[in-house]
C-alpha cells in the first residue's frame, strides 16, 4: 500500500534506476513496518524539473501510505534524501518530499479497499 514516486532531472543508467528502486522499496517498507510485498515504487526522469527557478540537480518525491505517522516524516525525509544523494547525486537541499497519509477506504487493491 505504500507508494513512493521519485522524479529526478538526472538521467541514470538502467542499472542505476534498478538499484534506486530496489533499495528504496526495502528502505521505505522497513521504516514503515509494512510488508514489502505491498510496496510500490516508481521512477520518472524529467529533464525539465527545476528547483528555485534554476537549472541543476533536483528531485521531487511523494510518499503515500495508509497509516503514515506524522512523527516519522522527519526520519523518512532524512533517509530518502540520503538515498537520492547516494544514487543520483542530488543533495537534500534540492529535494522536496510530499508525505500523504491516505485513509484505507480511499486506497483500492484487488477489487476492494483497505
Amino acid at each position: 500500500m505504500p507508494l513512493l514516486s521519485i522524479e529526478i532531472n538526472r538521467s541514470l543508467e538502467a542499472s542505476g534506476v534498478e538499484a534506486l528502486l530496489t533499495e528504496s522499496s526495502a528502505l521505505v517498507a522497513g521504516l514503515l513496518g509494512k510488508p514489502e510485498s505491498y510496496m510500490m515504487v516508481r521512477h520518472q526522469y524529467n529533464p525539465d524539473l527545476r528547483f528555485g527557478g534554476q537549472e541543476g540537480p533536483a528531485a521531487h518525491l511523494e510518499l503515500h501510505s495508509i497509516g503514515l505517522p506524522d512523527a516519522m516524516t522527519q526520519d523518512l525525509s532524512q533517509a530518502l534524501c540520503k538515498l537520492i544523494e547516494r544514487h543520483a547525486g542530488i543533495p537534500g537541499s534540492r529535494t522536496y518530499i510530499l508525505f500523504e497519509n491516505v485513509p484505507g477506504q480511499l486506497w483500492g487493491h484487488d477489487g476492494t479497499t483497505f
